[in-house]
């Protein structure tokens, strides 16, 4: 006889977030350090051009 009985669903158990909030967080800091150097990149060339 089980000792233990399990009335909640699977649909109902605690599930683990695969992504980590501060993966996240690292993922779009470094996609902003990205956009940040190619837009400094465009500038320049822009302004270098235009002289």
């Amino acid at each position: 006889m089980k000792t233990r009985i399990n009335f909640y669903q699977k649909s109902l158990r605690v599930r683990r977030d695969p992504v980590l909030l501060q993966n996240m967080l690292m993922l779009w800091g470094g996609a902003l350090i990205i956009i940040a150097i190619v837009w400094s990149l465009y500038a320049r060339h822009v302004s270098v051009k235009s002289k």
